[in-house]
């Protein structure tokens, strides 16, 4: 205690053991200094500063208080221990001592001070994973959006091993990630300004790039495995974002140096395999090994950067390998067990099926399917197959899907037909009668629920990889790449079905001729029309040679002109293939079906060739006549009948009489009508015609068949009389009933508008009730984080100064040869250094010290640790006082690294027991001195004055980022509307009507401002909940932050609405506002704050003026002036909240 300011320093703990023996033998000492933390090195726990700053170091400063301490016990133990005069009381008797103990920094080499790497320590993590989130939201919307739309499943049933198209997209994505690395590496290992240095001086520029590449790989992996797990990108999207930033965010602002070193290594290389983990482990090794001046190099790969810590660079990269690993094995699993709505999904337990690693090379059995004709179906509908192999046999297939209600729904109920090779086989069916579903079944798109289908002897449900070798596709709907041109997707998908570029490049010259595609050969698919894509699909399935097709509805879309080109090229590619075909034009199945299956309800009710069908259901011929105005019914029938008396008339509409002709009087055709043409100007019948039964006619007898009776059509033709008279009176009321205009009008408009986004919201209630808890988990992970790590009061452990602490240590020893006092103490103090130290003997200490500094400064900063100097001390030294006297005092000068955290206090009690064992050499016992020190916790004045430091902590950057960016994915989820609403053209149908454009805009601000305000009270509760240290509580800072978050909200919203303009999708609308809220919400704020602290350190004024212009530039994006303005609030609460933390007010105005 300083009795004069009466202020407390601490005290020292002796063993309680220490006391003299029964015959007055003094003990060894062995004592412990509790300081005050602002007098202690607080880092007891480690033998080296986690930061270490260019140049000296800062440790030794810390102990000056502790080492006056330590020399006035040492001195005055060692006088009574060995009965010389050690301590003076006056000027003449420090004369007349003999030794003089004393203490020296050591020399250190000229340098250049670099205190950015040391900065970039928390700093490059964090702006290495915000770069990243550039590249995230791509890479995860073109991922999912492949596997939504189905164009992934369709690269696969061509032929594309799944795990050929997981390297494809990771090769993309680091070659994407190169750029960032790059950029980088150039900006921490080039000197970009003379005489300055590189931000990281020792480090191999080779060895960062591969440590950032090694952190890109499983990165990019662990991003694939969450897309595994997502069929909606933009769910994908947000879900990438915010475990990549939340991987970072958490564990960075939770785990300090403290808990850092005491964490057990197990706990480490658990948490790293997230990547962002590793990532900040890494750059932390990085730091500490630029600080000691060696630098990342292949040397130092495995060096421990603190001893008791067993994490190296090393050990990060391994770690970061095995993410890999880790990562790969969940993107096999899970993309086999949840392959979307497309693709046939494993069992959970595939992995450990024989059958899955060594699949079958035998054919499936054979089926057969005359024994078991379809269900539902007569045998006399079902036409005989012809003889021969199959290409497709299908028995008894099943599919059954789920509503929305979770009630089961069969699509394909049974389903048994064989197609052949040389054939088409035509699958007719209308809307919803499962036609698409089974094809997509047999190819693998959807998985079956029962039944077995084999293709060319291969099962569906095992051997589809063999099958896909031979398949190929044209979609119902166009699956294209929308950055291909039309030459390149056949291109491409030619090589994926094994053929040689050349061979590639032959067929797609041949198909793009055959399909009348020369003039868009070089065209951009999305640039095409409808017909045109269909033709490409066409294409596409076709190239290869592909021995099944599968062509789903393929002339949809195209004119006349070009469906007849499509049905010759058919006709002349069928002769080599099996070929299965849906259409829901009946003159092309006519045309094209060799053989023709009917499906209603998920079942064949027929199949044969066209002409079996049309004997089947036909009625014969169809006479048809146009009747005049004086055209007698009852006269034109009897007339026929005259001359046929089977004929029926089956119709009379649109001023024609329909008569059904039966075929087996086709012989009486001729007179009859002879006898029509020259009676009827008295029939008045104005011409006639004669027409065969049709595929439409076929089509329809099966539909009326299958799905009616003669009684309820009846009562359908009825009902629909009915319906059209009632919709006749309901069309003419609606004319007489004024409408509404002006006030009334709009307030129509707005109640209907938001009905319809009430509607449209439930419709995706799943998404946005995700979209309104993400803010929530960012503030409870946010508020859990600060609970964690804002600890009132800190303890610290103890430290007993001791060598053996320190790797493969070097000691120097110098000493006058000439007297003989130095040299036996010179002798004493090597025989008392650790036995593990290298001791090397100087002539001149400080040339000795500098010289190996200069070649080495790794080893001087890692490796010398102290030194000791016994010289005699030089006679001006004395002054008049001593004039008189002859001098002798010896010194013993303990020198001491600065870098290292205790070499000081360990020089002083080093140089104290040569000292001691010195004067006791002709005694016995000898007596030792063991010296340590334990900071008292940090009390409360204490923590007021680093509480009070200007600088920002953690945690306020933990709020400033997670407050805003929680929002902030909400915000990105209301660009999804009013984007989709243009695109699809249904906002210009809306203002067609008279729709005000105001009143538009208006419902879904209103619409969207209520959903942020529910999200935002949701988020506020659990950080109010949890708010431990009242940082939102206290005062008004609860008031404040609901009114920053609400206006933040009003600025955002609208925000999104203008971006709805740039993009032409929903998930690349999300993505863009993603990013810019990370751009203006994280990356921002950091940048401007890191560009004016170094321009008001240095006192650089360009640094400066650019943070202000980036400040002005990003105030026009909300989250900018948000998160600051969060900062700011977290900041004057914390300053707030520490006058009332129980310091009396004389204590601070004391300071």
């Amino acid at each position: 205690m300083d009795l004069y300011n009466g202020e407390f320093y601490g005290g020292v703990v002796f063993r309680p053991d220490f006391d003299y023996g029964p015959d007055g033998q003094v003990p060894d000492l062995h004592y412990t200094m509790r300081f005050e933390p602002e007098y202690s090195n607080l880092e007891t726990n480690l033998v080296f500063p986690i930061f270490q700053l260019s140049g000296p170091g800062y440790a030794a400063s810390s102990y000056d208080e502790i080492v006056k301490f330590q020399n006035l016990i040492d001195l005055a133990y060692m006088e009574i221990a060995s009965k010389q005069p050690l301590l003076p009381n006056t000027t003449r008797d420090l004369c007349r001592l003999p030794f003089m103990p004393s203490e020296q920094i050591m020399p250190y080499p000229a340098y250049l001070e670099n205190n950015v790497a040391i900065f970039l320590g928390f700093m490059l993590p964090m702006f290495t994973i915000l770069s990243f989130c550039f590249i995230v939201p791509p890479l995860m919307k073109r991922i999912v959006h492949e596997k939504q739309t189905g164009v992934k499943e369709l690269m696969k049933l061509m032929g594309l091993p799944s795990w050929m198209h997981w390297v494809s997209w990771f090769l993309n994505a680091i070659i994407t990630s190169l750029i960032t690395i790059l950029i980088i590496v150039l900006l921490v290992c080039v000197e970009w300004k003379p005489d300055t240095g590189r931000v990281f001086d020792y480090s191999d520029p080779f060895m960062i790039f591969i440590f950032f590449l090694i952190y890109a790989m499983p990165l990019i992996l662990m991003l694939f495995a969450i897309s595994t797990f997502f069929d909606s990108p933009n769910l994908a999207l947000a879900t990438g974002v915010i475990v990549h930033v939340l991987t970072f965010i958490g564990p960075a602002t939770s785990i300090n140096d403290e808990v850092y070193m005491t964490m057990a290594f197990g706990s480490k290389m658990a948490l790293a395999i997230m990547p962002n983990v590793g990532l900040w482990w890494g750059i932390k090794i990085l730091t500490i090994e630029e600080g000691k001046g060696s630098g990342l190099q292949w040397n130092t790969l495995f060096d421990r950067p603190e001893p008791s810590d067993p994490m190296t660079m090393g050990v990060v990269w391994a770690m970061l390998l095995a993410d890999m690993l880790i990562y790969g094995l969940i993107i096999w699993y899970v993309d086999a067990v949840l392959p979307g709505k497309y693709g046939v999904e494993k069992k959970w337990y595939f992995p450990f099926q024989k059958s899955y690693w060594f699949p079958s090379q035998n054919k499936g059995g054979s089926m057969d399917l005359g024994k078991n004709p379809p269900d539902n179906a007569c045998d006399d509908m079902i036409e005989d197959e012809p003889q021969g192999d199959p290409g497709i046999r299908v028995s008894k297939l099943m599919k059954t899907f789920r509503s929305l209600t979770g009630a089961p729904f069969t699509a394909v109920n049974g389903v048994s037909f064989s197609a052949f090779t040389g054939q088409i086989t035509a699958l007719l069916g209308h809307n919803g009668a499962g036609k698409t579903t089974t094809m997509s079944v047999l190819t693998g798109m959807y998985s079956m629920t029962g039944g077995q289908a084999t293709i060319f002897g291969c099962d569906i449900a095992s051997q589809m990889d063999r099958i896909r070798q031979h398949l190929g596709l044209c979609p119902q709907h166009n699956m294209l790449f929308t950055d291909l041109n039309v030459r390149e997707h056949l291109l491409f998908f030619g090589m994926l079905k094994g053929l040689s570029r050349r061979e590639a490049n032959l067929d797609a010259a041949k198909y793009i001729k055959f399909l009348n595609l020369e003039a868009k050969t070089n065209e951009l698919s999305s640039n095409l029309s409808g017909g045109m894509k269909r033709k490409v699909n066409l294409g596409i399935a076709l190239i290869g040679n592909s021995q099944v097709v599968m062509l789903d509805e393929p002339t949809s879309g195209m004119d006349p002109e070009a469906r007849r080109g499509i049905w010759d090229l058919l006709q002349l590619e069928k002769r080599h293939r099996t070929i299965l075909l849906t259409t829901h034009f009946m003159e092309e199945a006519d045309v094209l079906g060799d053989r023709i299956l009917i499906m209603s309800a998920g079942q064949i009710k027929c199949s044969g060739s066209p002409m079996f069908l049309k004997r089947r259901f036909g009625n014969g011929y169809s006479l048809t006549m146009s009747r005049g105005p004086k055209c007698n019914i009852a006269e034109a029938r009897e007339f026929i009948r005259a001359h046929i008396s089977e004929a029926e008339l089956k119709g009379q509409a649109s001023g024609e009489l329909i008569f059904q002709l039966p075929d087996d009087q086709s012989s009486k055709f001729p007179q009859l009508f002879g006898a029509l043409n020259d009676e009827k100007d008295r029939l008045g019948v104005l011409n006639f015609g004669l027409s065969v039964t049709t595929m439409e006619d076929v089509f329809l007898k099966v539909g009326q068949m299958s799905e009616y009776t003669e009684d309820s059509q009846e009562m359908v033709d009825i009902d629909l009389a009915d319906d059209r008279d009632q919709a006749t009176s309901s069309a003419k009321s609606l004319t007489t009933k004024p409408r509404l205009t002006g006030r009334s009008l709009r307030h129509r408009e707005l109640g209907g508008l938001l009905k319809k986004r009430i509607i449209y919201t439930w419709r995706r209630k799943i998404l946005y009730i995700i979209m309104m808890l993400i803010p929530s988990l960012y503030g409870l992970i946010c508020q859990l984080v600060v609970n964690d790590t804002k600890t009132p009061l800190a303890k610290f452990k103890p430290r007993e100064f001791d060598m053996s602490n320190y790797p493969e240590p070097i000691v120097f020893a110098s000493g006058s040869k000439d007297i003989p006092e130095a040299r036996a103490l010179s002798t004493t103090f090597k025989s008392l250094v650790f036995s593990g130290a290298e001791i090397i003997e100087a002539n001149n200490l400080t040339e000795t010290i500098l010289q190996g500094g200069q070649e080495n400064i790794a080893e001087y900063r890692g490796r010398y640790i102290l030194a000791a100097d016994f010289k005699p001390m030089p006679e001006f030294y004395f002054g008049d006082d001593c004039s008189s006297l002859t001098a002798k005092i010896l010194t013993l000068d303990s020198v001491y690294n600065s870098v290292p955290n205790h070499a000081r206090p360990l020089a002083k009690n080093l140089l104290s027991n040569t000292l001691l064992t010195y004067l006791e050499q002709n005694s016995t016992p000898s007596h030792t001195i063991t010296t340590g020190s334990h900071p008292l916790p940090l009390n409360l004045k204490w923590r007021f004055e680093i509480l009070s430091q200007e600088f920002i902590s953690p945690y306020v950057f933990a709020y400033g980022v997670a407050l805003p960016q929680g929002m902030g994915v909400l915000i990105a989820a209301f660009v999804i509307f009013p984007l989709l609403e243009r695109v699809s053209g249904a906002k210009q149908v809306q203002l067609m009507t008279g729709l005000h454009p105001a009143i538009f805009w208006l419902s879904n601000i209103l619409w969207d401002f209520l959903l942020y305000i529910v999200g935002m009270i949701i988020m506020m509760a659990i950080i109010f909940g949890l708010d431990r240290e009242q940082t939102f509580l206290a005062g008004e800072a609860a008031g404040v932050t609901l009114l920053l978050i609400g206006l933040f909200g009003l600025g955002s919203v609208p925000m999104a609405y203008v971006f709805s303009y740039t993009c032409e999708s929903a998930a690349s609308g999300f993505a863009l506002l993603i990013i810019l809220n990370v751009l203006s919400g994280a990356i921002g704020p950091t940048g401007v704050w890191i560009l004016r602290f170094f321009g008001d350190y240095n006192d650089t004024r360009g640094l400066v003026i650019a943070s202000d212009v980036i400040r002005y530039i990003f105030t026009l994006f909300p989250a900018f002036p948000m998160s600051r303005s969060i900062m700011a609030l977290v900041q004057i609460q914390e300053k707030n909240n520490l006058c009332d933390i129980g310091i009396k007010t004389d204590t601070l105005t004391a300071w």
